[in-house]
């Protein structure tokens, strides 16, 4: 009887997770996010119940560490091949503040 071999899928941790859009397209992409970490309390309870396999750490990643996304997630010893991480943007974001001014433009022509 020939024995299939089960290829195990990369690992992923998501930081700055939000409600997890993020973590959705790496999932279709065929990683395991195991463990992200969100600031906002309301996105965490989002991305807990989109991802009810994934652990979040809902606090700050400045104070987060590898090793406790490690022991609160089922990553454990495993290697991590991929971290991503959807950096939150502000109102002095480029792109935005150009729109904003466009948008000014605009309206200022009525």
């Amino acid at each position: 009887m020939a024995h299939e071999m089960r290829k195990q899928r990369a690992i992923a941790v998501d930081l700055f997770a939000g409600a997890g859009g993020m973590t959705l397209g790496f999932e279709q992409a065929g990683f395991d996010v195991l463990a992200s970490v969100e600031i906002d309390p309301i996105h965490c309870a989002t991305h807990e119940f989109n991802f009810p396999f994934s652990s979040v750490l809902c606090k700050s990643v400045v104070d987060t560490t590898g090793e406790e996304i490690r022991n609160r997630s089922e990553i454990g010893d495993r290697e991590i091949d991929v971290v991503i991480c959807g950096s939150p943007y502000n109102n002095n974001n480029f792109i935005l503040h150009n729109i904003d001014k466009q948008q000014q433009i605009a309206y200022s022509s009525w």
